[in-house]
């Protein structure tokens, strides 16, 4: 997560007013040095870096106590996410995973079927989701009557990628027929299926408008990955 810019100027300032005082310019720290001063000196990037480590430091605490963290709280506006789409982007182990997990979660408490793609095998190990089913390469993929984690861990990218395409085109099918079930769909390592080539590949064309369109037909589509994949 970046710091807001109003953060990293107040960080700035006080590593100027620090470099003052240690190299004997004491007169120079009542200055007020403008951001442009501050970029061109360096000490806009020293405290963006600054604050950047400690806001990782604390993320890893987090994770070391995750166990203890008291989750219940967790804000999450499920009307708002039956309006749109989310995107959860970060690096890895930041918890990405535990946000979905509380976000499925409270959407299953609204009756509405979450449906997850799972690679790293995580959910099956943490979420409050009980039904899974292991998709082989040879598997196919049923519209589920409950919320359910596909764990695709035991396919290759390209395999994953075309049984998530040939279950999007399956399910937006029959939505068309039926559309009084409420759907969600979790996308794990989304940069998988929503490649820099998505809109334009017709390897990937039934997701992606299962993404944009979607929505008109009660889909609702949850996606993240890391922060350095390529859209």
């Amino acid at each position: 997560m970046i710091p807001k810019k109003e953060k990293v100027l107040e960080r700035a300032r006080e590593l100027y007013v620090q470099h003052c005082y240690r190299n004997g310019c004491p007169e120079l720290a009542n200055t007020n040095p403008e951001c442009s001063e501050l970029l061109e000196s360096g000490f806009y990037q020293a405290a963006l870096s600054s604050l950047m480590t400690s806001t990782e430091a604390k993320n890893e605490q987090w994770l070391k106590e995750a166990e203890s963290v008291e989750t219940s709280k967790f804000q999450f506006d499920a009307k708002e996410a039956m309006q749109t789409t989310c995107f959860v982007s970060g690096s890895r182990g930041v918890g990405k995973s535990d946000i979905c997990m509380r976000i499925a979660e409270q959407l299953q408490n609204h009756g509405i079927i979450v449906i997850v793609f799972d690679l790293s095998c995580d959910w099956l190990k943490r979420s409050s989701t009980e039904q899974y089913f292991t998709v082989k390469p040879y598997s196919d993929l049923q519209i589920p009557e409950h919320s359910i984690i596909f764990d695709i861990s035991q396919l290759t990218p390209n395999q994953a990628q075309q049984h998530v395409e040939h279950f999007c085109k399956k399910l937006f099918e029959f939505q068309v027929v039926n559309s009084a079930k409420r759907f969600y769909i979790v996308f794990e390592e989304a940069q998988i299926y929503f490649p820099l080539s998505a809109l334009s590949s017709k390897n990937t064309q039934n997701t992606v408008r299962l993404l944009t369109v979607g929505r008109n037909l009660r889909f609702y589509v949850c996606s993240f990955a890391i922060s350095r994949a390529r859209f």
